[in-house]
């Protein structure tokens, strides 16, 4: 398991690059890091993960359609 969890919120992103593009980066620089999708079908579950975060260990994430616009509410 890796030390750093990152990723994307969003749905649908199944076909995102993002992962492929930031764990090539991670690896790189030798960083214990990863970087996954938090594929969220309802704004239900995407509000519990948000409000998780720190227990799933997560260190950051980027937001993407549909729930951009939701998250800064939830700040």
């Amino acid at each position: 398991m890796t030390r750093y969890r990152y990723g994307l919120l969003g749905h649908p992103i199944s076909r995102s690059p993002s992962p492929a593009m930031q764990n090539a980066a991670f690896q790189a620089l030798g960083l214990d890091a990863g970087y996954e999708t938090f594929e969220r079908p309802s704004l239900e579950s995407a509000k519990q993960f948000f409000k998780s975060l720190s227990s799933e260990g997560i260190a950051g994430f980027n937001v993407t359609v549909p729930y951009k616009t939701y998250v800064y509410r939830w700040m």
